[in-house]
């Protein structure tokens, strides 16, 4: 999905777009709960397995005919739209898997960050999908249906937040207001650490309702978070969004952890004591997660993601003098704020000024 997005979307525009497209995982939760819960009750158990393969069914349907991964391969855009795209998006598709800098990928701090941020979400993630419905079962007794809406509900708020959180963090970075890496650790430190606040919170409470509202504040607010590590590639290398986004996912292994030691703690006692353990190690996982993304991500273009740049600045029909300068701009990451720097070097040589116009990496602007 990333890997789409940074074809099509503008720089500027990539928190807003990720976040309505990733709603929809983050809001299906809410639906499955909702409905789950009923059609168990009401139905049978296993009407929720021909809901959920139907509508999957509909849905790769759709995908396959309606979704593109570039605006290359779309029969409807015309080509000067086509060209704007690019230009703004910085995208560009690697031709081989042997040309991907893998090395770099697996020793950038900013992507063990993005890492870091999917583990510890994954981990906290994968325990209000599958065990808070237990929790609220084995320490209070509440029937399926209402299990379902008080699980349900903090998702929807979720989707909220993830929407208007979307919105004010592009503003901030499209008109200047905070670089590119301070939007994505205040979108990571405002989401995931309030919800690691919260759940750490609940691991030392025994009322279901004061329980509802702090799980429902805190998966609220984690909805700002996507605006950080989730929309985080496309920032440091456009062209790799794809892969970088493959190496985050791994970060799943949060989910199998988080499981097994749900089952290990309270999936035997089911007793309030070790529930509230789960949620204390859950909790401050979460806001560890917080601090080291805080420490170690980037919002700027990594130099390990231009390797057009290397090849172009090489070229020996550029003079010398302005090879030395586009090299010297090509040796650091560029975020997409240093833009304008480009722009005052590049008026004062006319071959730098062609090289800038060539180049479609988004961290290079012209005014």
């Amino acid at each position: 999905m990333n890997a789409v997005i940074s074809a099509w979307a503008p720089k500027t525009e990539r928190a807003r777009l990720i976040n309505i497209a990733y709603a929809g995982v983050y809001l299906s939760p809410a639906l499955a709960n909702f409905s789950t819960g009923a059609s168990v009750c009401y139905v049978s158990w296993d009407s929720i397995m021909y809901i959920y393969g139907g509508v999957g069914a509909l849905w790769s349907v759709a995908f396959l005919l309606f979704v593109f991964p570039s605006p290359h391969k779309h029969p409807n855009v015309k080509s000067e739209a086509e060209r704007l795209l690019q230009q703004n998006t910085g995208a560009a598709q690697s031709t081989s898997i042997s040309d991907l800098p893998w090395r770099r990928f697996f020793t950038s701090l900013p992507v063990i960050a993005i890492w870091v941020g999917a583990f510890c979400r994954n981990f906290v993630f994968a325990m209000l999908i599958t065990a808070v419905q237990q929790y609220y079962k084995d320490v209070y007794g509440l029937s399926s249906a209402m299990n379902g809406l008080l699980n349900g509900l903090p998702h929807i708020f979720m989707g909220i937040f993830m929407i208007m959180g979307s919105f004010i963090f592009d503003y901030l970075a499209k008109y200047g207001i905070l670089s590119m890496t301070k939007v994505r650790k205040l979108a990571q430190g405002s989401g995931f650490g309030v919800m690691g606040g919260c759940i750490l919170a609940i691991g030392f409470l025994d009322n279901h309702i004061q329980v509802f509202v702090l799980f429902c504040v805190g998966v609220a607010f984690s909805g700002f978070a996507i605006s950080g590590y989730q929309t985080n590639p496309l920032d440091l290398a456009p062209q790799y969004a794809g892969p970088l986004t493959g190496i985050s996912r791994t970060g799943m292994a949060g989910a199998i952890v988080s499981t097994a030691l749900t089952a290990q703690l309270a999936g035997n006692s089911h007793s309030l004591k070790d529930w509230q353990i789960l949620f204390i190690i859950g909790g401050s996982l979460h806001l560890a997660g917080v601090v080291f993304y805080s420490i170690f991500a980037s919002g700027r273009l990594q130099k390990w993601a231009m390797p057009d740049f290397n090849k172009t600045v090489s070229s020996p029909n550029l003079e010398a003098g302005a090879d030395n300068t586009i090299q010297g701009i090509g040796q650091k990451g560029i975020s997409p704020t240093e833009g304008d720097k480009i722009s005052d070097v590049a008026e004062n040589d006319p071959k730098v000024t062609s090289f800038v116009k060539r180049s479609n990496y988004g961290a290079v602007s012209s005014r």
